[in-house]
């Protein structure tokens, strides 16, 4: 601004000059302050009016949470019944082996192999045979049996529940399944 004598006239706030454009344009002072902070306690304000303006969960969240609860369980079920089923014939194999051992330490001492036609039947005949057995005290094998001639012997061994049968031959010492 321009006073009666053609000087510039400095207008003087707490004893600072201003220049003439900074009237046109005022800014109010920055204040410093965190905007994540503010950002961050909107969005908690929200989260908290939801959760208190809402009395439970919608049909469609419950729908949602019901069918993967039923996609998990029978994901689940299907592999805990193929790991019993392993378990299961698992068992009847070791039975078969057992037996074998058994009947292998019976011909050293007797010099010959024994028949026996179920698991109760070979414990008692073949001393060193210890089948498997149930909470109830049944071997849980069945069938178990052992063919015995001269000089070989074959054995076969089928888990009760379980899905393969389990045959030895001594003649050639393998084991095969059915």
């Amino acid at each position: 601004m321009r006073v009666p004598d053609g000087r510039h006239s400095h207008h003087h706030l707490n004893g600072a000059q201003r220049h003439p454009a900074s009237e046109l344009f005022f800014y109010p002072p920055m204040q410093s302050r965190n905007l994540f902070k503010s950002d961050h306690d909107s969005l908690e304000r929200a989260i908290m009016k939801r959760f208190l303006n809402n009395k439970g969960f919608t049909l469609i969240e419950l729908l949602v949470v019901i069918a993967i609860i039923g996609i998990l369980a029978s994901i689940a079920i299907s592999q805990y019944n193929a790991y019993k089923d392993t378990s299961l014939n698992a068992t009847a194999l070791s039975d078969l082996r057992n037996g074998v051992t058994a009947q292998e330490a019976y011909y050293v001492d007797n010099n010959t192999y024994v028949s026996c036609a179920t698991a109760t039947d070979c414990e008692t005949i073949l001393p060193e045979f210890r089948p498997s057995k149930d909470e109830t005290a049944t071997p849980v094998v069945t069938p178990f049996t052992f063919a015995a001639g001269a000089e070989t012997f074959t054995g076969t061994a089928q888990h009760r529940s379980g899905s393969i049968e389990y045959q030895y031959d001594s003649s050639g010492g393998v084991f095969t399944e059915n």
